[in-house]
């Protein structure tokens, strides 16, 4: 008796349809022939997968287009660093305004949808610098905590405007990882020369 049977299911690289059986919330026995759980979800021969991994999603901007204008997409989408530099500084304008008021809910919404298409490990970026201050990633940590077991989110302390063009940014790297961020990301091409990278 297994604590889960995902029934009838189609699976990658497997002909026919399978039973999943599930226990201590690994994948205890794929079989042909049914098997007996406590819970039961029956497929119907839809297709069952691994979770999906987002590798790398700026949490504490999701939902905010409005807040920025088309503009930071269109310069992005380009094909040279210069367009990028200038959707980053359009997209910073919105740092200004963090208010966990509206940068909750919009997180929440995004990792609840992330949950219903099968994405279960976000790799979650917030920016950490003098504009943003720590008002970015409190939210995002709150949301880690309140997700936890449905979609695992890592916390990146992320200093997007750069370590030496944006003096007080280190230390709040610093204090966004005494506050629980999981790692430190980087953007070393941002800094004003090679050497600052």
């Amino acid at each position: 008796m297994y604590d889960l049977v995902v029934a009838d299911a189609a699976l990658r690289n497997r002909s026919g349809r399978h039973h999943v059986g599930i226990a201590n919330a690994t994948i205890a026995d794929i079989s042909p022939r049914p098997l007996e759980g406590r819970r039961v979800i029956e497929a119907n021969g839809a297709l069952v997968t691994e979770s999906f991994v987002n590798a790398h999603l700026h949490l504490d901007k999701v939902y905010t287009l409005d807040r920025v204008g088309q503009e930071a997409l269109a310069q992005y989408t380009g094909t040279d660093m210069g367009g990028a530099m200038t959707s980053i500084e359009l997209a910073s304008v919105v740092k200004r305004e963090y208010d966990e008021s509206w940068l909750a809910p919009n997180i929440r919404r995004a990792v609840e949808a992330a949950a219903v298409i099968g994405v279960r490990h976000v790799l979650a970026f917030a920016d950490v610098d003098t504009t943003a201050g720590l008002r970015g990633i409190t939210p995002v940590l709150a949301a880690r905590e309140e997700f936890r077991g449905t979609v695992d989110l890592h916390v990146v302390a992320f200093p997007q405007d750069g370590l030496l063009r944006d003096p007080g940014a280190e230390q709040l790297v610093h204090d966004a990882v005494d506050l629980g961020a999981d790692v430190v990301g980087g953007i070393p091409w941002i800094e004003f020369s090679d050497a600052d990278a």
